[in-house]
This record gives structure tokens, sequence and C-alpha cells, in this order.
């Protein structure tokens, strides 16, 4: 087979089981080059330009040093769409498309106002914007820097969504919104032997960390921001789904569900109508 994949392979091996290291050198080779995996396997890939050779040696000093593959080609898929996405953000997972679906179902034919708390690279917003164009769709974060990778995903992807720098833990209690859905931090730091090495080197812990002493933090100022909407919808840690339940309950919400993951874990929580 062609030896800049053999490169790609052998770097990418020293951070992922061989598997998932092949998977990631033809996510690279197809997503920057356009050289597909039937290229490969028929030994048909092209030389690459000068231009291209420098940029992927780029990139194989990027993911030699661990870095996610998605952040060092510069993007991840989301719904079907590309999101720029970098060290400043988190890269979107599966199950949060699971997130977007079940409020874009929920709000469908409805003109909401939505607010996304806490929203990273934008594609919670930005999905649920272009799924509910009647809706007026905002998106918070306390990072500028994420903020900025936001507009630019929602300028180049054409949503109309308004962006504001908001703490969720000091949220103004004259906003108001028909509709909460936030993936805040819910990893608790005790969590981190058992994550990825790339995940704990390049993600910023601050969108992806709470302390084991209060690690529903996020939650308890959500559920205080949402007892005026119509309906809450957060993502969440399995291990303490019930306990983020009765936390939502204790605070007089009525209809708090717990909604099972793609791979059976439960991970969503949702109040209707409270």
């Amino acid at each position: 087979m062609n030896a800049i994949y053999h490169k790609l392979l052998s770097v990418l091996s020293l951070y992922s089981e061989e598997r998932e290291a092949r998977a990631e050198a033809f996510y690279i080779l197809e997503e920057v080059f356009g050289i597909t995996r039937t290229d490969v396997y028929a030994d048909k890939v092209r030389n690459l330009s000068g231009e291209e050779q420098r940029l992927f040696n780029e990139i194989v000093d990027r993911v030699g040093q661990g870095m996610p593959v998605q952040y060092a080609v510069g993007h991840s898929w989301f719904k079907g769409r590309k999101f720029s996405v970098n060290p400043d953000v988190l890269i979107p997972r599966p199950e949060t498309e699971e997130l977007v679906d079940m409020v874009a179902a929920w709000c469908k034919n409805k003109s909401y106002t939505i607010l996304d708390a806490g929203t990273g690279s934008g594609c919670i917003a930005i999905s649920l914007k272009l799924a509910l164009p009647q809706c007026t769709v905002t998106a918070c974060d306390i990072s500028e820097k994420a903020l900025a990778t936001a507009s630019e995903n929602a300028e180049r992807l054409g949503a109309d969504v308004i962006l504001e720098k908001q703490d969720i833990l000091c949220f103004p209690s004259d906003k108001t919104f028909d509709i909460l859905v936030s993936n805040p931090p819910y990893v608790c730091e005790s969590e981190k032997s058992s994550m990825q090495r790339q995940v704990i080197g390049f993600e910023p812990h601050t969108a992806l960390f709470v302390s084991d002493k209060d690690p529903l933090i996020f939650y308890k100022s959500l559920a205080v921001m949402g007892k005026t909407a119509k309906g809450v919808f957060c993502e969440l840690n399995a291990a303490l789904a019930l306990q983020t339940q009765f936390l939502f309950e204790a605070e007089g919400y009525k209809h708090v569900v717990i909604e099972k993951d793609a791979f059976g874990k439960n991970r969503f929580l949702k109040t209707e109508f409270h």
C-alpha cells in the first residue's frame, strides 16, 4: 500500500489501537487530500503536490504529538455538516447529535426561543437553527475563543444564531427563553485516568471536567435558569443520571425524564411543562 498511508498509520498507532488508527488514517487522507480507501487498497494514490506535502507533514507532526485527528485536520462532522474545531472547543460527539434530534423533534412547527448554554463550537445551536429556521436560537459561552469558533461555523453554514458571552454559573435572572438545551461539563476529575490521552492532552478541560466535590455544579445553575422555560434538555454523565434527575425534581420540575443514548446509557435529561 501507499507510503503516505503507512506513514500516518505508524504515527497514529502510537496512541490508538490498530483498527482505530486505520480509520483515522483513512479519515485524514480522504478529508484533506481526497484520497479514498479504495485508492489506497488499489495502490493508486496520486503524488502529493508540494503544498500538499507540506500540509501532510504538519498533520503528521500534530498527530505525532497525540493531537486528535479532528483538531489536526481542523474540522469534525456533526449532523452531516463540517464544523471547524480546535483545542478551544470540544470535538462534537455522536451522542450530542441525539440531543439535537430530541430537541428538534420536540420543537417541530413551533416558533420557540431556544438557548444553547455552553455552546463551544456551536454545533448544537447551529444544527437546531438549520433544522428549525422559525425558531430564534441564542448560544452562549464563557470562552471568547469558543465564541469566535462558533461564529465562524455559523457564518460558513448560514445559520442566523445569536452569540453571547455568558457564564452558566452566573446567568442573568432576567433572561428568558422557551427551550434550554445544554451539554455542560460533566466528567468528574476522578474519571481522567480512564480517558484517552488525546482527550486529556488537547481538549479544553474547562468544557469537560468538574470537581468530584460538586459534580452537578452546572446542573444546579441550569435547573434555576430553566424554571420559566417550556422544556429543558441536557446531556449528562450516565453515572450521575439519577442524582441529576433528583436535583431537577427538588427544584420543582415535573415530568423529569432520563433518556438513553444509542449505546444504552442514561445520557439525556428532559423536562416538559413543569
